[in-house]
């Protein structure tokens, strides 16, 4: 399902460019109203593209240019979305540095219990996360948003 797309399910010793740190996410126009709307991302989840996900359809994503002043849209791009037609967005989860300096870094090194910034231990685990969202600002001032969850798995034995 598209919800299952917007978890990331990471290990420390996979690195960045490994494909449990992307998502190819699909937001459809379900309405009978073409819809101008701006993408952005919030926490450790950059946008990497936005692209029409049928190749045939590319009068589907119509980009527009940004209104000016106080009242625009938050983000450089505002794209308008045809009736039953979709748009995919890349996002990445770009964890901090720290996440891979193992658990004490984790931990925070100094014993504060402040550890990586964005990234927060499960109380008794080595796992940890972050969370960001997908944020949607529609023209009309309206806005949505679907939240983002990483879940850094730490790798352990047991007996």
């Amino acid at each position: 399902s598209e919800r299952r797309k917007l978890k990331f399910k990471v290990l420390p010793i996979n690195k960045p460019h490994h494909p449990s740190y992307h998502r190819c996410i699909t937001l459809m126009n379900t309405t009978k109203t073409p819809l101008s709307f701006a993408l952005s991302t919030t926490g450790p989840f950059p946008m990497e593209g936005v692209s029409a996900s049928d190749a045939s359809h590319k009068h589907a994503l119509a980009l527009l240019k940004a209104p000016a002043g106080p009242e625009a849209v938050p983000a450089s791009a505002i794209y308008t979305l045809h009736p039953r037609e979709s748009v995919e967005c890349q996002v990445r989860f770009s964890p901090p540095a720290g996440m891979y300096h193992g658990v004490r870094a984790m931990e925070g090194a100094d014993g504060s219990g402040r550890g990586v910034p964005g990234i927060v231990q499960e109380e008794g685990s080595l796992n940890s996360y972050a969370k960001g969202s997908l944020d949607v600002h529609f023209a009309n001032g309206n806005q949505q948003a679907f939240p983002l969850l990483a879940w850094i798995v730490r790798p352990c034995l047991t007996l």
